[in-house]
């Protein structure tokens, strides 16, 4: 499995989500010739020292990392890109731990009238804070529980997701014609590629708002270069 690198592994640190003990999924990453591996538990770093020190056992890069509750419920899961990353993340951790935090509502099967900080404290950070120390973190969009998966399903059944991968345009240039045409039924970013490439990604809305956004950015992009549009194709 050259090539390939799991930077979103969990552990039996992770209740119901992960079975595996971070030394076993050391051994398993140097079995599979993995070169390195990423260990993302939930709202904590649990089994860092565990995968660090059998990583170093098998010869195989440790990064460490997170899922981390936010308020609104998405689960963003964090990668510690540096020192200063991993500080960061460990900073988030505690805030979402021991800040005071309003109530939540109350889990099923409790009796209503039992604050349910009485059973267990909300933990969750929030995107202030998030935002306040994302230095050195790299945010992966996530699964069923990430805020993009959720910003899909609550958009409704029509929402159309668009992407678009162009070569030979700086990103610089690309965020300049798409970066305007962010709102009204469409949730757009883009960002550079591994191989010398430019993405845009959005969230439509409805599929007319998708055509839309594709003729816009087709009419924009031409225009950048300066080069006449032809009259088939998409770019």
């Amino acid at each position: 499995m050259a090539g390939y690198v799991e930077l979103h592994a969990r552990s039996a640190f992770s209740f119901l989500r992960g079975a595996s003990q971070p030394e076993d999924l050391a051994r398993e990453a140097a079995r599979l010739a993995l070169p390195a591996l990423a260990l993302l538990d939930r709202d904590g770093v649990y089994g860092a020292a565990r995968l660090y020190s059998s990583a170093r056992e098998h010869g195989l890069r440790a990064r460490v990392g997170a899922e981390l509750t936010m308020d609104d419920g998405s689960i963003v899961p964090l990668l510690a890109a540096t020192r200063t990353g991993y500080q960061n993340l460990c900073q988030l951790i505690t805030e979402a731990k021991l800040h005071p935090r309003a109530p939540g509502p109350a889990p099923v099967g409790l009796d209503p009238g039992v604050d349910p900080a009485d059973r267990k404290r909300p933990c969750f950070a929030t995107w202030a804070e998030l935002a306040r120390f994302s230095d050195g973190l790299i945010a992966f969009t996530g699964d069923e529980a990430g805020p993009v998966r959720r910003a899909w399903r609550a958009a409704g059944p029509e929402a159309t997701v668009v992407t678009a991968l162009l070569h030979g345009l700086p990103l610089d240039q690309v965020r300049t014609v798409a970066e305007p045409l962010h709102g009204d039924g469409v949730s757009l970013g883009a960002g550079p590629l591994a191989h010398a490439g430019v993405v845009i990604r959005a969230l439509c809305a409805t599929p007319l708002h998708a055509r839309r956004l594709l003729a816009q950015l087709r009419q924009g992009l031409y225009a950048a270069i300066d080069r006449p549009m032809p009259r088939l194709g998409m770019f």
